[in-house]
């Protein structure tokens, strides 16, 4: 299963129970369909930011993925998604 191949740091907010942070990455290589259909590399990333901008509302401040790998065998993909959103008061 895929999805146990993370290695995952969360930092909770611990008076409101929020997420304000996580970062993972994969572990080492995971293979789908014997590696035929594709394959995940351990360069693979995922991080979040939420930080509260009002009493007890939080946003998403930043996302950031990072997907490297291979497609079908034949297409390899390396592809690194940024997102920033700024709060306004």
């Amino acid at each position: 299963m895929w999805f146990t191949q993370w290695q995952v740091c969360l930092i909770i907010h611990t008076t409101d129970m929020r997420l304000c942070e996580l970062d993972a990455h994969l572990d080492h290589k995971v293979e789908f369909g014997f590696g035929i259909l594709g394959v995940l590399r351990d360069k693979t990333y995922l991080s979040i930011a939420r930080e509260e901008v009002l009493n007890g509302q939080w946003t998403t401040t930043k996302i950031r993925v990072h997907l490297d790998g291979s497609i079908l065998l034949l297409k390899r993909i390396s592809r690194m998604w940024t997102l920033r959103v700024t709060a306004s008061s």
